[in-house]
């Protein structure tokens, strides 16, 4: 499934329905052919989950190689893949509000560092190479076009951006807006 509320310059969200001659979909097939010329990217994300707002920053300097940045209520985390090792932080708030985390594990993980072998875990590993692939992003965005209607402009970091909303009404889809820069970074 893809993500529904990804906010960059270009990004687009969503998952699900084909083709479309809308403007919105004249506009993703845009986005979708500047994304598949760069090799690392930066993408701004802002949704909500269970424990209420959530913000991530993703950054890919090609493959294998990504960092993240998590806001939460609960606190900020950081994760750094780099191939084989992937490194994550979390402060005590954060640990301490995962549903199976026991004291002891809060204190353990708490405030450091921790390297952990990126196939030791599938999550992990599965995840850092979709992120740090935008081929999976761009295959979910191709599916949404004929979900998507423009429903304004505005400017998002300084660059100015067409407001493309997804209905959310395709199967695998959720609705959210995506923001599309109309200029180059």
């Amino acid at each position: 499934m893809c993500s529904s509320d990804l906010l960059a310059t270009p990004a687009v969200a969503g998952c699900g329905g084909s083709g479309g001659g809308s403007a919105a979909a004249r506009i993703l097939a845009g986005a979708i052919k500047a994304v598949k010329a760069v090799h690392g990217y930066r993408v701004e994300l802002v949704g909500r989950d269970a424990s209420g707002r959530l913000t991530a920053t993703l950054q890919s300097g090609g493959p294998n190689r990504l960092s993240m940045v998590e806001v939460r209520s609960a606190g900020a985390s950081r994760m750094i893949s780099l191939g084989l090792y992937t490194y994550i932080y979390a402060p005590r708030s954060l640990w301490a509000a995962e549903p199976n985390a026991t004291p002891a594990m809060v204190s353990a993980l708490s405030n450091r560092w921790l390297k952990i072998p990126t196939g030791a875990s599938a999550e992990i590993e599965k995840g850092a190479s979709r992120m740090a692939n935008l081929a999976s992003f761009t295959s979910c965005w191709a599916r949404s076009a004929s979900t998507l209607s423009v429903i304004g402009h505005t400017t998002l970091g300084g660059h100015p951006v067409v407001i493309l909303k997804n209905s959310g009404t395709k199967p695998g889809t959720s609705p959210g807006e995506t923001y599309v820069s109309t200029t180059d970074p």
